[in-house]
Parts: structure tokens; sequence; C-alpha cells
């Protein structure tokens, strides 16, 4: 019965080994963008993809789209907004979160467009509302409920298309070395 064990234990070794001279490696096709291909700056600080399968860059420079084949850069707000985009978070209501250097910003693609949407020769201006110059990270739980962190945890209530932090107590001991950061 041992001889046996052993003897199939030896055979599914060799199996392993023979299989694996059969295989080989291939090197994927590796492209890489800049700003020369439409991508509005190779700075990237986040990157996302939506529902309607677009991938967002946030740059430096402004907010990228790409889809698949060529870039279009968004200037976020007014054409005196922030260029530095920080993140982005798609809803599941499919309203985008845009974090700025200077603030929040919230993007309804459904929504009319407005005089202000315009093309210039290198970006478009997104028609963006302001919301606030909270800066903080946001996430969206399954439930559709809207979070941020910051220097505390806070649930965001949206009404109309203005966000209310509710601060959540995290019941931490009161001495703490340190500033607390929720990111």
């Amino acid at each position: 019965m041992k001889r046996t064990l052993i003897f199939q234990l030896i055979l599914c070794g060799l199996i392993c080994v023979a299989s694996t001279l059969c295989i080989r490696a291939e090197r994927l096709p590796i492209k890489l963008y800049t700003s020369a291909d439409g991508l509005g700056s190779s700075f990237v600080t986040f990157l996302m993809r939506d529902s309607r399968g677009f991938l967002w860059l946030c740059t430096r420079d402004g907010l990228s789209r790409f889809d698949g084949s060529r870039f279009v850069t968004y200037q976020v707000g007014d054409k005196s907004g922030p260029t530095g985009i920080e993140r982005i978070l798609e809803t599941g209501k499919g309203i985008y979160w845009i974090s700025t250097t200077s603030g929040l910003y919230r993007y309804d693609p459904n929504a009319p467009l407005a005089a202000a949407e315009t093309k210039s020769a290198d970006k478009r201006v997104l028609n963006a509302e302001f919301v606030g110059s909270n800066l903080m990270s946001l996430y969206e739980d399954h439930h559709g409920n809207l979070w941020a962190g910051g220097n505390g945890l806070y649930r965001l209530e949206e009404n109309g298309h203005q966000l209310t932090p509710q601060k959540i107590d995290l019941n931490l001991p009161l001495k703490r070395t340190g500033q607390l950061v929720v990111a």
C-alpha cells in the first residue's frame, strides 16, 4: 500500500514537471501613454473605470477620460477652476464626485449642458458644480450611503446638490498621541 502511494506521488510529480516544460510565457503588449498622447499630465494621482467603460485619470493638469483609443481632458468647474484633480468616485446613481486641490465638485452626466461647457484646443470644461472646500476621501457602501474621511469619519447626506456631513463617533480613547486621519 505504501509503495503504491509513493509511486502515485512520484508519477504526479513527474506530470507536474513535464507540464511546466510545455508552458511558454509571452510578453503582454504594454503601451505607455504620456501627455503627448492627449493625457492631461503624465503625473497621474488616481484612476477609475466607470459604469460606461471609460477610464478616468486624475492628473495635476486636469481630469482625463480614456475610451480605449483616445484621451479627452477636462477642466473641472469653470475656466478658472482648479487643474489638480486628486480623486473621482462614481456613485450607484451615476453621479461623479471629483476631489480637486481646492475642493469637492459634483458632476451629473445626465444634466443638461450649460453654456460654460466649451471646447478649447487642448481642454474641455466639465459642467461640474462646486460643493465645498472640504478636502476628503469619498467612498460609497453597498447600500448607496456616501462616506467621507478626513479629520474623522463622516456620513454624507445629499440634500439637493449639497452635502451635509454627519460626524460618526468612533468611541476612541480620549488620550491619543497625534491627530486622527481617516483615509
